[in-house]
């Protein structure tokens, strides 16, 4: 039985969905919070690296989804798509954690994508908002234009450093060739392109205003403090 047949439809006021998603949340928090204060030395392993700083954030973030989540039951109260919603808020969570402990370009792009493409979904939970539907699509569409700028960079990045590191990377800015130098100016212009319309900063922050209004209260929340790292 899948997740959404366990919620007895229009009777059950939170649904085991809700239950299952704050309950991973606030586990994930105790965690980071334990790891965080537990660990002598920086845990690297992969391209992640675990330390106070990655904690922290990981902390915040995971607060921000907390109250999201506590604040979305009465929003929910009732609704057939409370695990759908729950569902996707952990996701974006998750999301969030990879994006605050990554150490590589790649998992950085990924842990962005895991986070924002859920928000999506959760923009357009009111199926029949025609508001709702547009801002999704508007959201959806500059962000996959976003995500190209950004791949296109990290690509040109790895061409003239070698690495997707951001430590390698950091530690061979000084040995940039002459001839290299054009390629990591454009690089840096579509970073600041890409993660400019993601983080809404303006002048790319157009998509902000029918992102809010059209999408749910709760939403436009984890948009604002955790969808969108400042």
């Amino acid at each position: 039985m899948t997740p959404a047949g366990l919620i007895r439809r229009g009777k059950s006021p939170i649904g085991i969905g809700a239950y299952a998603g704050l309950a991973g949340i606030v586990i994930a928090l105790v965690s980071t919070i334990w790891l965080g204060f537990n660990s002598e030395s920086p845990i690297s392993f992969g391209g992640f690296q675990v330390d106070l700083f990655t904690s922290f954030f990981a902390g915040v973030l995971l607060l921000v989804s907390l109250f999201v989540a506590i604040s979305s039951f009465d929003f929910m109260k009732g609704d057939p798509n409370t695990a759908p919603y729950f569902g996707l808020l952990l996701l974006s969570t998750l999301g969030m954690i990879v994006l605050a402990a990554s150490m590589d370009l790649i998992l950085l792009y990924v842990g962005w994508e895991l986070m924002s493409v859920p928000t999506y979904a959760l923009t357009a939970i009111r199926k029949k908002d025609p508001n709702s539907n547009e801002a999704a699509m508007k959201f959806f569409v500059l962000s996959a234009l976003s995500s190209a700028l950004i791949v296109y960079a990290i690509s040109l990045t790895f061409g003239v450093t070698g690495s997707t590191n951001l430590q390698a990377i950091a530690s061979s800015l000084g040995t940039i060739t002459p001839d290299s130098r054009s390629f990591a100016l454009i690089a840096i212009v579509l970073f600041v392109a890409g993660f400019g319309v993601k983080m809404a900063v303006v002048p790319f922050h157009m998509w902000i205003p029918d992102a809010f209004e059209g999408a749910p209260t709760t939403v436009s929340a984890l948009l604002a403090s955790g969808a969108k790292p400042p």
